[in-house]
């Protein structure tokens, strides 16, 4: 459903439920449906909207995740404009200290 899609994280954000919100927008299955539905540029613009309010709450470790996982998608956005299936593939590329891979990592998988 793209409706949902497009309000989950705003109205996890505006119920103040800041990390539920941040560790939805950094799923891997979220951001996968946000790139099918062709909302990627929302899914970017979502992550920024989580950063401040972790901040405040003092979460500095999800504030560097939803970072990462921010650079990530931006970097290779024209990639998952045309290839959303490619996600995966692309989180084991990324070395094993960052988000992307430690996402995939945490994936268990429908």
């Amino acid at each position: 459903n793209v409706r949902r899609l497009r309000e989950r994280v705003t109205h996890l954000l505006r119920a103040g439920e800041v990390t539920a919100a941040a560790k939805e927008a950094c799923s891997l299955p979220y951001i996968e449906a946000k790139l099918r539905a062709g909302l990627a540029r929302d899914l970017v613009n979502e992550m920024l909207l989580c950063l401040p309010g972790l901040s405040a709450a003092g979460r500095s470790e999800e504030v560097g995740v939803v970072r990462e996982m921010r650079l990530f998608v931006a970097r290779l956005l024209p990639v998952l404009r045309a290839a959303p299936h490619r996600l995966y593939q692309l989180c084991s590329q990324e070395p094993d200290d960052e988000a992307a891979w430690k996402a995939l990592q945490a994936y268990t998988g429908p």
